[in-house]
């Protein structure tokens, strides 16, 4: 059942092998010469994953890193971090400008709205950007394909350009009629120039598009006086008493669903609501109040309502979400363990649809879902984070679920401040490889993420941008050579709390380093 690290690496040597021979023949027969700004060796560097393929950089870049998002020059990137970087790359593109192939161009054009889109610079955006190049990007083979488009949209809504913005969500839907981001891009122009005295049945009817189509339940208000996050929740079940079409709701295995807190009084009744409201009813939450100073553990009480399902477990001090995390899963009971964040809203058949593909496939140890990005007025998306480059709806990494075993043989997470969660995937991918994980009804958000500037993924020092450069992009690489040089699965265990890591954490990354 279970794969071994030692295996990994003969298969992988094979793949870069092949991605070799691949590589000369299409360099040869079907790429344009390297772009003068595209820098093949720092290209490498930057990405370990592309190294590891020995796929040649300008031709990996050519026909996936644009489209994936990725940097051609390293001007590029520290552009994300200095202003004055950023104005030399402008300076250098206008310049350039009548030299740029049309894939060049589109290249560069979205390297810079991104960024200006980081700044909030909407109108820098319009100005960009013009009618054909969204036909272009639409035509264009790779993974952006729509995404401009929905920042140009977005771009138009957050300057109050109420036409201008109809006709491009209109150009969306034709275009993409059943694409997930333009429905929640249609919601958030409908909340922004609707008519208010119908806009939670607008809103409604376009995020239900989604759900109606994908065959699961729709969403509805818990009240209808404006629509929030805290009011989101489902219709009822079709029959009375309905809950999950599992044969014998008395013998469904038990799913541990861990979920960390700390002072969040004001949002995890909402997101226990929503555990517990699941069509997947074997469950136990387990809620870790991580040293909170307000009543996190009283609303979240509140909000379980006696469940015999729920517990709380309290922390004296801060110790962090991952050690909070710990602290559950080391009392957890279920055959299946996964996680849910204080603040976030899920579906309700999020746990069962995630359950099930478990136990059709026994090959997989872990499933998830995804997410999309919400403020608590429901205005969908966020460009202040690399994932949203590629579309607002995306994996959800706290959705993981996974057997006990996995528990069983990889251990805990790492005490940081953040990224363990993923740094746990790729410990387990080391371990079982990338097949042994698998999404279920991909592009459908089977959750909302509250976006809040307070939060760690918006920090200075934990800031995501910092994936690309800093905290987090140099913890990755440091947990990445300890799997790469581990010699059996035993040797990616990790105790709870260590007393000796086996990797470094760079500096500020751990709970004992803040403030």
């Amino acid at each position: 059942m279970f794969g071994s690290v030692m295996l990994v690496k003969p298969m992988a040597e094979f793949r870069r092998s092949l991605n070799r021979t691949i590589s000369l023949a299409r360099r040869k027969f079907l790429l344009p010469r390297p772009a003068g700004f595209f820098e093949p060796h720092w290209y490498l560097k930057q990405y370990p994953d592309v190294a590891g393929t020995g796929m040649d950089p300008w031709m990996h870049f050519h026909l996936h890193g644009r489209g994936e998002g990725r940097f051609a020059h390293p001007a590029h990137l520290e552009m994300w971090f200095d202003d004055a970087a950023f104005d030399k790359v402008i300076g250098r593109f206008r310049i350039d400008l009548d030299a740029l192939s049309r894939r060049d161009y589109d290249y560069f054009q979205w390297l810079l709205a991104r960024r200006l889109a980081w700044d909030q610079r909407w109108a820098d955006i319009i100005d960009i950007f013009e009618p054909d190049d969204l036909e272009r990007h639409h035509g264009n083979p790779s993974g952006l394909r729509h995404v401009p488009g929905l920042l140009y949209a977005d771009a138009l809504r957050h300057s109050g350009r109420e036409q201008d913005s109809k006709q491009v969500v209109e150009w969306l839907v034709r275009k993409y009629p059943s694409h997930t981001d333009i429905r929640l891009i249609q919601a958030n122009h409908i909340l922004e120039f609707g008519d208010r005295q119908q806009l939670a049945q607008d809103w409604l009817a376009a995020v239900n598009s989604i759900y109606a189509a994908a065959g699961l339940r729709e969403l509805d208000f818990i009240r209808r006086d404006s629509p929030s996050l805290e009011a989101i929740g489902a219709q009822a079940p079709t029959a009375p008493g309905e809950r999950s079409s599992w044969p014998d709701a008395n013998r469904q295995p038990l799913v541990s669903v861990l979920m960390a807190a700390h002072n969040a009084e004001t949002t995890i009744g909402h997101a226990i609501r929503s555990v517990l409201e699941q069509t997947w009813q074997a469950l136990e939450l387990i809620v870790v109040d991580d040293g909170s100073d307000d009543a996190t553990a009283e609303c979240a009480g509140r909000a379980a309502a006696g469940d015999p399902r729920f517990r709380v477990l309290r922390s004296e001090q801060k110790r962090g979400p991952y050690a909070a995390r710990n602290q559950a899963l080391a009392t957890a009971r279920g055959d299946f363990i996964t996680l849910h964040d204080a603040d976030d809203w899920s579906h309700p058949q999020k746990i069962e649809l995630q359950v099930r593909e478990l136990l059709a496939d026994q090959s997989l140890m872990a499933t998830f879902s995804d997410w999309v990005r919400t403020s608590g007025k429901l205005v969908f998306g966020t460009w202040r984070m690399p994932s949203s480059w590629l579309g607002w709806v995306h994996r959800n990494t706290s959705s993981l679920m996974f057997r006990r075993a996995v528990h069983e043989r990889l251990g805990y997470w790492d005490e940081v401040n953040c990224n363990a969660d993923v740094e746990f995937v790729d410990r387990l991918t080391a371990v079982w490889g990338s097949l042994a994980t698998r999404a279920v009804v991909p592009g459908i958000p089977m959750a909302f993420a509250r976006l809040d500037s307070s939060s760690l993924t918006q920090r200075s020092k934990t800031n995501v941008i910092s994936s690309l450069k800093g905290l987090r992009h140099d913890y990755a690489r440091a947990y990445s050579a300890w799997h790469a040089n581990a010699r059996t699965a035993g040797d990616l265990y990790l105790p709870s709390g260590p007393r000796e890591r086996p990797f470094p954490a760079p500096a500020g990354m751990l709970m004992s380093e803040e403030n």
